[in-house]
Order: C-alpha cells, then sequence, then structure tokens
C-alpha cells in the first residue's frame, strides 16, 4: 500500500496524442501526453504489464516538429488519465486521480480532459454521478481520441497531470478513501440515512447480458444469506444514489468476486465484507502479488472474510455449482427460516436444467439465460 509520492506535473507547450484503441497483434494501445520537447510523460499512461490484457505502446519522444501544426487549446487543462466506462475499472483506476481535485478544483481549470479506453468514451449514469460530486460538468469533459481531437494531436498552453493512486493488482494509497469519501456525502446529501442492512449483491439479473460467470445455484446461494438475515438485492439494476445510501448503511456487504463487491469503497471504514471466490476472476491474476479486491478493502477500512471456491466447474468454467455446506460454514448463525418448498424446489430444478444443457457456446449460453429468468419469472408470480 506504499509506493505513490503523490506527484503532479505541469507542462506548458505539452501534447497529447490520441487514444488509438488496442492492437490484438501487438497487445498495446497508445495515447499519452508528451512535453514540449517531445519527451513522454509517463504519470499520463495508465500501467501495463502483468495481469493486463494490453500495455501501452508509446514511443519513448516523439519529434515535435512533427506537431507544428497541432492546434493549441488555451487556458489550463486538468488531465486526470484513462475514463473507463467499466463500473469496477472506473472505480479503481478513474478515480485514482480525483484526489487532486480536493486542493484543485475544478472550477479552477477550463477543461477536464481523459483518454478514453476500449470500454468507449461515453458517460454512463454513475460516472456522471461521481463527476459532479467534484463539480466537473460534463460538457466541460475533452475525451482525447481522434473523435474528441479532431483527428490529430493536441498542444496545451498548460496541462496539470496528477499520479494514479491505484495500481491493479500491485497496490493503492489509502489517502484515496477521500475521493470515495466525497462522493458518498455529495450523492448522499440531503437524504435521510437508511437502517443498517446486510447485503447480498446478487449477480443473477446480468446473465441476461453475459453468461462468462454463470453460478446455476446463485438462487439457493441467496437463500442462505437471506435465512442469515441478508436481504438480497441487484445493483445493476438500481439509481447510484440509491446504491450509495444502502452501501453506507450497511454493515457488511457480500458476493462473488468481481466488480459488485468494490461497492466495499462507499461503505463506512470498519464494515465487513463476505467474498466467495469465482476462480474465473482469481485465474486471471493468480500469478500477481495482491489482489484488486485485497486492495479495496485496504482502502476502504473494511474487514475482508474470503470463501475460497469449492463445487463443480462445467461447460469450460461458464458454469459453477457452489457447495452450499461451504458457503454455510462462512456466515454467521440462521436468524430466518428455511426457504418455502416451493422455492428450493424451483432452485433445485433450475440447477439440473443449467446442469444438462449443451457446453458453452453461443447458444448454450442463451438458453441457460433464458432457464434462469424462466425460473425467476416463476419464483416471482408465485410470491417468493
Amino acid at each position: 500500500m506504499n509506493g505513490f509520492d503523490r506527484q503532479v506535473a505541469v507542462l506548458r507547450g505539452g501534447f497529447a496524442t490520441p487514444f488509438t484503441g488496442n492492437d490484438p497483434a501487438t497487445g498495446t494501445f497508445r495515447g499519452c501526453l508528451y512535453d514540449a520537447g517531445g519527451s513522454k510523460l509517463a504519470l499520463s499512461q495508465r500501467a501495463g504489464g502483468a495481469g493486463y490484457r494490453f500495455s501501452p505502446g508509446d514511443p519513448a519522444a516523439i519529434d515535435p516538429g512533427t506537431l507544428a501544426a497541432a492546434p493549441t487549446l488555451s487556458g489550463r487543462t486538468l488531465y486526470l488519465g484513462h475514463h473507463l466506462a467499466h463500473y469496477g475499472h472506473f472505480l479503481t483506476e478513474t478515480l485514482s486521480t480525483f484526489w487532486i481535485l480536493e486542493d484543485q478544483p475544478a472550477a479552477g481549470f477550463d477543461r477536464i480532459a481523459f483518454h478514453p479506453s476500449a470500454f468507449g468514451r461515453t458517460l454512463p449514469a454513475w460516472a456522471r454521478a461521481c463527476l459532479a460530486a467534484f463539480d466537473i460538468d460534463p460538457d466541460r469533459v475533452l475525451m482525447l481520441d481522434p473523435e474528441g481531437m479532431g483527428g490529430g494531436a493536441l498542444r496545451f498552453e498548460e496541462v496539470v497531470v496528477p499520479e494514479r493512486l491505484f495500481r491493479l493488482w500491485d497496490a493503492a494509497d489509502p489517502t484515496l478513501a477521500r475521493v470515495f469519501d466525497r462522493i458518498r456525502r455529495r450523492t448522499l446529501a440531503g437524504r435521510d440515512p437508511l437502517p443498517p442492512r446486510d447485503l447480498y449483491l446478487s449477480r443473477r439479473a446480468g446473465y441476461w447480458r453475459s453468461t462468462r460467470r454463470v453460478v446455476a445455484n446463485e438462487v439457493q446461494v441467496e437463500d442462505r444469506f437471506r435465512r442469515r438475515g441478508f436481504t438480497v438485492i441487484d445493483p445493476a439494476g438500481m439509481a447510484f444514489a440509491d446504491q450509495l445510501a444502502l452501501y453506507a448503511a450497511a454493515p457488511t456487504l457480500a458476493g462473488l468476486s468481481g466488480s459488485a463487491l468494490h461497492n466495499c469503497l462507499f461503505q463506512q471504514p470498519g464494515s465487513r465484507l463476505i467474498e466467495i471466490e469465482h476462480p474465473a476472476v482469481y485465474r486471471e491474476g493468480e500469478a500477481l502479488a495482491v489482489h484488486t479486491q485485497d486492495l479495496c478493502n485496504a482502502v476502504a477500512g473494511v474487514s475482508g472474510r474470503f470463501v475460497p471456491f469449492t463445487g463443480r466447474s462445467r461447460h469450460g468454467g461458464a458454469v459453477l455449482h457452489l457447495d452450499l455446506a461451504a458457503v454455510e460454514a462462512a456466515l454467521p448463525p440462521a436468524t430466518r427460516p428455511r426457504a418455502p418448498l416451493l422455492r428450493r424446489a424451483a432452485a433445485a430444478a433450475e440447477t439440473r436444467a443449467l446442469d444438462l444443457l449443451p457446453p458453452a457456446r453461443a447458444a448454450g449460453l442463451q438458453a441457460r439465460s433464458l432457464a434462469r429468468h424462466a425460473a425467476a419469472l416463476l419464483m416471482g408470480l408465485a410470491g417468493l
């Protein structure tokens, strides 16, 4: 959790080259800042290397003479790194530069600049809410790609570049907690606090959109948590402010490995987190020193409990069946009665149906999604 100096670079007459997208042939992407003499500014690059599918491939220097015709943006620009329009990456990577706004507010700059990423250049509602917490008007955001830059490089009269204080699978600066505290406070200003509720963050609704990480018996996993007093929610189907209100009041967050658990960053320090391992998440970073969720827990000041994966993996890892006894062993004593028989039967039937489907190919994946939602609809109609 160290190795950060909270550096700030100020370039006068420096250049930005546009984001070019990920190149599968080379495993690289391009787009960064150079000083007036053409030397690359390392602070402007997204991290790469072990654990990253793509790494920056920008040359160490460019000939500034080749950019003599680049238009100049007058005034002051604040460069906040890469905008990653993916919820988990936005929380961990994009927001890692926002610490500078505590000392240098957005009002002191003429524009806010980001390089986009392979996730696109749009600002989802949750990203706009985070920008609003720092008084950043989306209309003042400049995306440094060919569309935003008119196809070529740009020169800045002055551009300010802060260090990124979160490196995936490596390290994070604990002072980032102030960024998430501000987002929580500003987003929830004027709202009455909610009563404390332990939360299980369900992934099931997301299987309709993507079936890369299906847990066939998640209905039964949710039931185990409900019996321990947890409230099951679907974060993807909620407004960002409503989510934050729940996280701010939650003594415990629980769920499967993935971006949803990064919401611990909005819990109060001293809270708890229960992470059920999804092996696909950990396989991607198995040779790395620190897992990203551990870094989130440390920044948030929450106590994490890790439940190693136990169960069966089917269809090349696309479908998992969790060992329910292992999940139960990690939970506090039951506080609610056992689920009704119809609910248990529907969950078991769903698990068997998923288990019998053909290998995880496109048609099979869609069929599994349909099976899950049919079972959920049945239980909804039954009022369970």
